[in-house]
């Protein structure tokens, strides 16, 4: 049986954490919001929720180093109807890992974008000023390619509706 840390206890984190006691796994729940961890659990006997602050960095920190392996999953379903009445589904799904005794995962998918992006500005392969949103293909292609080369990637299917 494994252990999930689940940090938080938030709409993303509660069926996550119903699903993985169903099949039988020891979940924590490492929260501020200690009540809401605990109807989460509903008093399974694999289920354990913890105060944590995640300002607190040596706290966060141990409770990472007890954990496996860390993981990010991300689900987004994008519904789209254009002005022609044409009509388009596109699911995008990330799973990353973190590093073993490294970097988490989702330090690394919150920072490798920015860092990527300096390191475009630095070289001058971004010349514009100001505040940017990376919106445009010019600037997000690069990112996810780079992105991808380090392993973090998004699977994408499109289909009509």
């Amino acid at each position: 049986m494994k252990q999930v840390l689940v940090l938080g206890s938030g709409l993303v984190a509660q069926p996550l954490v119903r699903h993985l006691l169903a099949k039988g796994h020891r979940v924590v729940i490492a929260t501020l919001l200690l009540d809401r961890a605990a109807e989460m659990i509903a008093g399974h006997p694999n289920g354990k929720a913890l105060l944590l602050d995640v300002e607190d960095e040596a706290r966060l920190a141990s409770f990472i180093a007890a954990c496996e392996r860390d993981m990010i999953a991300l689900c987004h379903d994008f519904r789209i109807e254009f002005p022609d009445g044409k009509r388009e589904r596109i699911q995008s799904q990330l799973i990353n890992f973190g590093v073993p005794s490294g970097d988490t995962s989702m330090s690394r998918a919150v920072s490798l974008p920015a860092a990527i992006s300096v390191e475009m500005i630095l070289t001058g392969r971004i010349q514009r000023t100001g505040v940017l949103r990376p919106i445009t293909q010019d600037i997000y292609n690069p990112v996810l390619d780079e992105l991808a080369s380090l392993g973090i990637t998004c699977q994408e299917k499109t289909e009509a509706f």
